[in-house]
This record gives structure tokens, C-alpha cells and sequence, in this order.
């Protein structure tokens, strides 16, 4: 019902009239993570393609750092109902809604960014389906760096899990967790630092872009490189507002989401070894080196993961993995 009132009150594409306004339509683009994540870089550059793509007729205006007032977990129902014309969130907030909005999470596949360019590709069109349900189009997904553990101190063996309070942000990392030993937590990114202050966490699972989103290296400095999976975002307008706009206009809008999808993966890999040298230029240290028995343990707590992901998506899930698995071999 809140919902509902506040798309009433705030109305998804404004037509803008007088000629001292330079462009037809303004829309607001959410996003709760900061213009130094990769989803915000991608927001700003597809601001300006929009721009340039369209004469200046349509503007897209960032709200990034969560300044729109809705976190990630909200923005799929402020889309749908309209309250919000677009946003930008991790896939895995519509957990709940969708199985297949998880696909870019599964644990211990997908662990390299040339993995998840070929998981991004097979995952769009099973991605376009669940966000259709919800009465979203999907604009571009953005490829974050793979997802590891900034620890207070390196993780070295499967007793080093045991009862760690780590934060994770969707529900297939706090199954992997707590089958191995942790005490895992479901947290939003804004809740992290102030958890990590007063002690309620000891641990978060995240990418190593955590370091620009203000992680304090005095109480987690070591990032552990494990690579549990590579987590995805994705940018996404309101269906009706998208299918509202002028040919011309929407067919500029979806051009310039295309080559902001194609612009992400083309810089990721450079923006990780800034966020390395970053690490290192704030005292924290890289942990990139496991043993075998850490990894094939996190192996065998993956597998009932996967297995029970496979049996909530059914047809779709089992095609999606087959196709996935049958790419990267």
C-alpha cells in the first residue's frame, strides 16, 4: 500500500515543458553503493550516453550512495509498482521472488571474470524473464569483482570458519556459511561498518571493492581472494515507463544500455588491480593462496547448495547450468 501511494506521488517519467528545460524526460536511477563500485562507474557512464544519445531529450539523473532513500532489497518492488522509474541492485535481492535472480551467486561457479562474461551472457535471458514477472525491463547487468573474505586475520583452514560472524548478503552465501561452521549474518552493505564497529560481525563477504566503500582496514585488512562466486548487478526501469517513451527514445535508452554492459566488461579487470594497489597502499594484504583442503572443503558444503538451487529452479536452473558448464569447458 505504501508503495503503491508513493508511486501516485512520484510519478516515473516527467515531461518536461518551457524551453529553458533542454530535455523531455527525467528519470532518477537508484543505486545504495557509492560512484566508486562498479555499478555506480556504470550508472555515470550510461547517464552520458543517454545524454548523447538522445539530443539531451532524455536525462537520467544518479542517485547514487543510496540517496534515493531505497536499499537494494527494496528497489524490485519500487520499480514494479513505479515508485522508483530505475535502479541499479545485486542481483540476489530477488532471492525470494525468483530462483533465477541467483544465478550469478552460485557457490564456486563462476570464479573468474572471463567465467562471468560467459555466465552474464547465458544468465540475460532467464535474467529479462524474472524481472518481466515483476514489471521491470532489464538495462545492463555489471560484473563486480569476484566475492571473497575480509577477515581480521587470513583464512587458512576450514577451522578458521568455525563459528566466524560474517556478514553475507543473499541466501545461497549464508546456506555455504553455515555449513561450514560460520555463524553467518544477512546484513545490507549499509549496515556493514557500523555491525563491524560494535562487534556484531567479525567478517564480510564481499568483493575487494569493499575497500572503496569505506571497510576499516584497522579491523578487517586481510581480504581473502577465495573467489566464491562473481556477483552481478543489475540496472533495471520500470516496464512501463521504458514501453512509454518515443521509438527513438527508447530505442537510444536500450543502445545505450548495451554498450554500458559491453563498457563494464571491458574495465573490470583494470579496476580490480586498482582496488589490489589500494589494499596495499592502506596496510591490509592480499591473501590469494589456499589449500587444497580449504577449497575442497568449501567444494563439498557448495554441492547440496547447488543441489538445492537446481530443485527450486527446476527446467530453467538445470538448462541454464548445462549451457554454463558446457561453455566454459
Amino acid at each position: 500500500m505504501q508503495l503503491k501511494s508513493l508511486a501516485l506521488a512520484l510519478p516515473v517519467a516527467v515531461l518536461l515543458s518551457g524551453a529553458a528545460m533542454a530535455q523531455d524526460y527525467t528519470l532518477d536511477l537508484a543505486n545504495e553503493y557509492s560512484a566508486a563500485t562498479p555499478p555506480g562507474l556504470a550508472d555515470i557512464h550510461f547517464a552520458e550516453l543517454v545524454k548523447e544519445k538522445t539530443g539531451g531529450r532524455v536525462e537520467i539523473v544518479n542517485q547514487l550512495g543510496g540517496s534515493a532513500g531505497f536499499r537494494s532489497a527494496d528497489m524490485i518492488d519500487a520499480i514494479g509498482a513505479g515508485a522508483l522509474p530505475m535502479g541499479n541492485f545485486p542481483l540476489e535481492v530477488g532471492a525470494g521472488r525468483n530462483p533465477m535472480y541467483l544465478v550469478t551467486n552460485l557457490p564456486l561457479i563462476g570464479q573468474t571474470l572471463a567465467e562471468a562474461e560467459t555466465m552474464q551472457k547465458i544468465a540475460r535471458p532467464y535474467v529479462e524473464a524474472a524481472m518481466e514477472e515483476d514489471n521491470l525491463a532489464l538495462l545492463y547487468m555489471v560484473i563486480w569483482p569476484a566475492v571473497g573474505v575480509w577477515s581480521a586475520e587470513p583464512i587458512e583452514t576450514p577451522a578458521d570458519l568455525e563459528g566466524l560472524k560474517i556478514r553475507v548478503n543473499h541466501p545461497i552465501a549464508m546456506e555455504l556459511f553455515r555449513a561450514a561452521g560460520a555463524s553467518p549474518v544477512q546484513i545490507s552493505w549499509a549496515d556493514v561498518v557500523p555491525q563491524l564497529q560494535v562487534g556484531a560481525i567479525e567478517a564480510v563477504h564481499a568483493s575487494i571493492s569493499g575497500i572503496s566503500l569505506g571497510l576499516p582496514m584497522g579491523v578487517v585488512p586481510a581480504y581473502n581472494d577465495i573467489g566464491t562466486h562473481v556477483g552481478q548487478a543489475a540496472a533495471a526501469i520500470n516496464l512501463d515507463t521504458l514501453n512509454e517513451l518515443p521509438d527513438d527514445l527508447r530505442a537510444a535508452v536500450l543502445e545505450a544500455a548495451a554498450e554500458t554492459e559491453a563498457w563494464n566488461r571491458a574495465q573490470i579487470a583494470d579496476l580490480v588491480a586498482s582496488e589490489e594497489k589500494h589494499v596495499a597502499d592502506e596496510g591490509g594484504m592480499m591473501v590469494k593462496e589456499f589449500s587444497p583442503e580449504l577449497i575442497a572443503f568449501l567444494r563439498e558444503k557448495a554441492q547440496p547448495v547447488i543441489d538445492d538451487w537446481l530443485a527450486k529452479s527446476g527446467d530453467a536452473g538445470k538448462t541454464f547450468l548445462d549451457d554454463y558448464r558446457a561453455a566454459t569447458q
